[in-house]
């Protein structure tokens, strides 16, 4: 009955799994909905968070999700602390990853992401809903991270079809059509 207490802010998600879309071709397959009033783009990876040992060991890799506007606001997990990352050098961490590897909000860590490390600052904490590709570990209540999808860019689009998206987030306006 409450979405948000799990993490989720959204009232419905397109998951492509392992294909990529961009948000043209998002556009066309929704067609005109009215009801429609913010989209969210979302990218599916991994991160490692480097030299912080903890129960998870060194380099433990944490399912992670890349989210870009679409229309409307950025549509995040429910962040508990902070804010929701703005910027490639951003990430939000969940409750049980914060505690893992004794971090917290404000915090700069070295992040690695398939395709390269950088320092981030710790922006906030976050319930994360399920997200996940195919076998691969998802996110949960307390394990994941969140950054912008620029950072994981390189992984989503796999294809070669250019910028694309692996799922897309999607909230509705009120009334008596929405469910």
């Amino acid at each position: 009955d409450t979405p948000a207490l799990y993490g989720q802010t959204w009232d419905v998600a397109w998951d492509g799994q392992f294909a990529s879309l961009t948000a043209q071709q998002f556009a066309k397959r929704i067609g005109q909905v009215p009801q429609i009033t913010d989209v969210t783009f979302g990218v599916h990876s991994t991160v490692s968070i480097r030299g912080q040992g903890g129960a998870a060991g060194p380099d433990s890799v944490i399912p992670a999700i890349g989210l870009a506007a679409g229309t409307g606001p950025v549509l995040s997990p429910t962040v508990l602390e902070g804010q929701a990352p703005r910027t490639p050098d951003e990430i939000v961490l969940g409750t049980s990853v914060l505690r893992q590897y004794r971090l917290r909000v404000g915090q700069r860590v070295t992040v690695s992401t398939p395709t390269s490390t950088g320092t981030m600052l710790i922006t906030g904490s976050a319930v994360f809903p399920y997200f996940g590709q195919g076998s691969f570990t998802p996110t949960d209540v307390g394990e994941g991270a969140e950054v912008t999808a620029s950072v994981l860019a390189a992984q989503a689009d796999a294809t070669g079809n250019g910028a694309g998206y692996n799922f897309a987030l999607v909230t509705f306006a009120p009334g008596p059509g929405k469910q």
